[in-house]
């Protein structure tokens, strides 16, 4: 769903497959889960031996003490000893298939992260065809909000530590990676006055599908994005179990993405003039809010990548204007302002996005836990920050030719950059 980039058109790549290794391969459970095992195990061991030892005094006491009343005491303190080792070796033995657990799930998590931004970077990025190529949904946008995903869950975590494990993270970072994996879309030609404007529509929920020609059986963007972690899933499990290893990911973990992801589909507030997610309800669970908020999050998190993702989007949506950019000195000097109007109107409406991102936290938030819900509001504290922001930016452009409209909202280089990269 619309969202925002986290660095500059054109610097994608490097700073994804960072964003990529915070997502799950360097997050801080990655780094001990191993030093973890090693230590229940150590534990174990010291715990067995133990145990062992226990068991073997209170053989010999039998024999050497049978019939005396201070050694029964003393039989009784060494089976009192004997039954709390037991206990601990369990607790010890539970512990280590949990750490176990949570390191192969760990690891599944950095694959699937792999292969999802592998899979961006091939359909909306490295594609040859110029259309498909999208400035805004490519695996940067995904890559953060899988990792405003992570914010926000370990923010739940702080205030509401009985909703949020280690699983409920790793799930939730996977369902943002994935969650506009699929981007079906059509041209959608608009008479506009004496003009005919060009955007892309996404083929988001059933409803638009079944509103385009030959795709009545499509179910939309986000139920085909669930699909596809849902497939990684099974790929994942039935490699594990040809290799005699268990399944890492559940039927529970697969109803949690489709959940999380079809709630990331857009509606409109036209009071508020924002993007809403109406299948964000007070009722949702705890990674569908935050994949949620995550992917509507940036004005909130992140003003620079308020305003770049902005520009981005508006690239990704204006067809005829990509193509205008192509060679602007064919343009009359009426489709220039009729271009030029279009690119400031956009850049006006970015702080009324943004503060309209803002009066929604509030309602956004209501199901969470106060305590939780203040831990949240600490990470969404830049919304003022971000309409000053744009505000600025549409005030500096006010002036600005079609040319140098053009440049600021970043047409031309980004564009040979990729050329190049694809050729």
């Amino acid at each position: 769903m619309p969202e925002r980039f986290d660095r500059p058109p054109g610097a994608e790549r490097e700073p994804a497959a960072e964003e990529k290794k915070e997502t799950a391969a360097e997050s801080p459970e990655a780094g001990t889960a191993e030093t973890e095992r090693a230590a229940a195990l150590g534990e174990l061991a010291s715990a067995e031996s133990a145990v062992d030892q226990v068991a073997a005094d209170i053989d010999a006491a039998k024999v050497r003490f049978e019939g005396d009343e201070q050694a029964g005491e003393d039989l009784d303190e060494l089976f009192t000893q004997s039954e709390r080792a037991k206990e601990r070796m369990a607790e010890i033995a539970a512990e280590l298939e949990r750490s176990e657990r949570i390191a192969d799930l760990q690891e599944g998590v950095v694959e699937g992260t792999q292969a999802a931004i592998e899979l961006l970077r091939a359909r909306f990025e490295d594609t040859k065809d110029e259309k498909d190529r999208l400035p805004f949904h490519g695996a940067d946008h995904s890559v953060g909000v899988s990792v405003r995903t992570r914010k926000i869950l370990e923010a739940i975590e702080r205030g509401a530590p009985e909703l949020v494990d280690e699983r409920t993270v790793e799930i939730g970072q996977l369902a943002a990676i994935f969650h506009d994996s699929v981007q079906v879309w059509e041209p959608n030609r608009i008479q506009d006055g004496e003009f005919t404007k060009v955007l892309r529509k996404r083929l988001a929920s059933p409803a638009d599908a079944k509103a385009s020609a030959g795709s009545e059986a499509y179910a939309g963007n986000e139920a085909a994005s669930a699909a596809e972690a849902v497939s990684f899933f099974d790929r994942y499990n039935e490699r594990r179990r040809a290799e005699g290893l268990p399944e890492v990911f559940t039927d529970e973990d697969k109803e949690v993405v489709r959940r999380a992801i079809d709630a990331t589909i857009p509606g409109f507030d036209p009071e508020k003039g924002t993007v809403v997610q109406p299948r964000l309800v007070k009722e949702s669970a705890v990674i569908t809010r935050a994949v949620a908020l995550a992917d509507l999050g940036e004005a909130g998190m992140n003003p620079e990548g308020y305003l770049q993702g902005g520009d981005a989007l508006f690239r990704e949506e204006n067809l005829d204007v990509l193509d205008a950019a192509k060679d602007p000195s064919s343009l009359s000097d009426a489709q220039k302002e009729y271009f030029r109007k279009r690119m400031l109107g956009w850049s006006k409406f970015q702080p009324k996005f943004a503060a309209g991102r803002k009066a929604r936290l509030e309602q956004e938030l209501e199901g969470l836990p106060e305590a939780a819900a203040t831990e949240v509001r600490k990470l969404f504290d830049k919304f003022d920050a971000s309409v000053s922001a744009a505000a600025a930016v549409a005030e500096r452009r006010e002036n600005m030719t079609f040319e140098q409209m053009l440049a600021d909202m970043g047409y031309g280089g980004e564009e040979e950059e990729r050329k190049s990269a694809v050729a």
